[in-house]
C-alpha cells in the first residue's frame, strides 16, 4: 500500500513538472500523461481485484496495468535523459564557435 502511494506521488509529480517546464516536448508530455492515466486505471483495477475476491482475469489485468505503468515511467525517464543530453549537445555546439 505504501508503494502505491509513492508511485502515485511520483507519477503526479512527474506530470506536474512536465506540464510546468516541458510543454513543448510532446513526446515527454504524452508519456507522462499516459503514465498518469495508467496509474488511475491501476488503482481502479486494484479496487476491483479486492472486491471480486481475486478473480484470475482481474488479477491478470491488474498485473498488466502495473507492467504498462512501469514501461511508461521508464520511457518518461529515457525521454527526459535524452532531452537533457540533446540540449547539452546543442548548447556545446553553439558555444564552440568561440562566442560566449
Amino acid at each position: 500500500m505504501v508503494t502505491s502511494v509513492y508511485a502515485g506521488v511520483f507519477a503526479q509529480g512527474i506530470l506536474v513538472l512536465v506540464l510546468g517546464f516541458n510543454r513543448g516536448n510532446w513526446k515527454l508530455l504524452a508519456a507522462s500523461t499516459v503514465g498518469f492515466a495508467l496509474l488511475i486505471v491501476q488503482v481502479l483495477l486494484g479496487v476491483i481485484t479486492i472486491t471480486n475476491l481475486l478473480e484470475p482475469i482481474v488479477v491478470t489485468a491488474h498485473l498488466a496495468g502495473a507492467t504498462a505503468f512501469l514501461i511508461m515511467m521508464t520511457l518518461t525517464a529515457f525521454l527526459t535523459i535524452h532531452q537533457r543530453i540533446e540540449g547539452g549537445a546543442k548548447e556545446t555546439a553553439s558555444n564552440s564557435d568561440g562566442t560566449p
